[in-house]
């Protein structure tokens, strides 16, 4: 009711209680409920108390609300301006790109008995609309397409959101719709575990909500740090896993195909013991297997990892019969284009820079000659801490090739 009544240029509802009398006693109730006239309420204690009748009742109230009728008749009408879909995209990917989605197509109609003039504003730099504005005959329709522009590429690590405003010059009424662009941001729902359970995973094995409550052995739960348990990295939740059998933990994450992403996560086992199986497995790839490990306290866990079509499996398989693993700060994130993105002349040489993902190792190596299979390191190992890295090559020969090289 308040997203249409925004729409229409009308303020939020408030206090709905007041419309919803009004309506149940008027000649709208049939439209805007669903009257429930049967059933009860009644008890031993209360054989006559209550009991649904047509109308309003103690048992049911008014009854369900009939969906878009109530909102029409609360919040009014919908602008002649109907816009679809009714939310912009998000995009996702690397610093520098690429993002996907990266475009999307709205179609624009006129509901009216009467031409209407609309324009399209509040657009950032890094979207293009085309058009940003025209003229819709009556019952007639028109298309508007929403990219990402150029400098999309240039923007650094974070999320960035924009609300596109569609407007009615007729009604002056304004529709607004919410875009995002997340740049180097993972793409695991509840990696950390902070909702308290398991939303976003799906689990197999023996889970179980919490162990506070349960006076019995906890196989697969989220725990807090007040629970005893050491599943918690950071933040104030992690995972145990503590199943006596095979127990997985997947989610199916939207990637962009041949794109290369950095998956990390921390893991550690409190206490040794001989049925101990632990692997994590890419699409139907196995990063890597412990079985039987040793006690080991909290350790980063990263590899490389590549897109393989529009959508990748990320999963966890585990079994602790005599303990548990911990496991929290699950993250996959895009790792920007292994390309050198600026070149300047300095004192003796030039300068090469890059986008980075905060955490790799970059080794800058270069070649005098394509056709010789040995390229040499310029430099030592450089860690990212940031979005971007620059190194200096005051080399002595008067022909060079680089290139990039990228590791956990």
């Amino acid at each position: 009711m308040n997203q249409q009544s925004a729409a229409a240029g009308r303020p939020a509802i408030g206090f709905i209680n007041p419309a919803l009398y009004a309506i149940g006693k008027g000649s709208g109730y049939g439209s805007s409920f669903h009257d429930i006239a049967t059933g009860n309420n009644t008890s031993g204690s209360s054989p006559n108390e209550f009991f649904a009748v047509a109308g309003y009742d103690l048992c049911t109230g008014w009854g369900t609300p009939a969906g878009q009728s109530l909102i029409v008749a609360v919040a009014g009408p919908a602008d002649s301006l109907e816009i679809s879909p009714s939310a912009g995209f998000t995009a996702k990917g690397a610093v520098g790109g690429p993002f996907s989605p990266s475009s999307q197509i709205f179609a624009l109609s006129n509901a009216s008995s009467s031409s209407l003039t609309w324009s399209l504003i509040n657009v950032p730099d890094w979207l293009i609309a085309q058009p940003a504005g025209g003229i819709i005959s009556p019952s007639a329709m028109t298309n508007v397409a929403v990219t990402l522009s150029a400098a999309a590429s240039n923007l650094g690590a974070g999320v960035y959101t924009a609300n596109l405003t569609f407007t009615n010059l007729t009604t002056q009424v304004g529709q607004s719709q919410t875009f995002s662009l997340q740049i180097g941001q993972s793409l695991v729902q509840n990696g950390g575990f902070e909702t308290g359970d398991f939303t976003g995973w799906t689990v197999v094995g023996k889970t179980i909500v919490s162990s506070s409550r349960h006076g019995t052995t906890v196989y697969d739960a989220v725990e807090n740090a007040a629970s005893g348990y050491q599943v918690v990295h950071s933040g104030l939740y992690g995972a145990f896993l503590g199943d006596n059998q095979t127990a997985t933990f997947s989610q199916t994450l939207a990637t962009i195909p041949g794109q290369l992403y950095l998956l990390s996560f921390w893991l550690d086992n409190p206490v040794s013991g001989s049925v101990q199986q632990f692997a994590v497995n890419w699409n139907t790839t196995t990063l890597a297997s412990l079985s039987g490990p040793p006690a080991f306290s909290w350790t980063n866990f990263q590899f490389i990892v590549t897109g393989t079509g529009s959508s990748s499996v990320l999963q966890f398989a585990a079994e602790n019969d005599p303990s548990y693993f911990g496991l929290d700060d699950v993250t996959v994130t895009a790792i920007p284009a292994l390309t050198l993105r600026a070149a300047a002349e300095v004192t003796n040489g030039f300068s090469l820079t890059w986008n980075t993902a905060s955490g790799l190792v970059y080794q800058v190596q270069f070649s005098t000659n394509l056709l010789q299979p040995d390229w040499v390191n310029l430099g030592a190992p450089l860690f990212a801490t940031g979005n971007s890295m620059t190194v200096s090559d005051t080399g002595s020969s008067p022909q060079r090739f680089y290139r990039l090289i990228v590791s956990p």
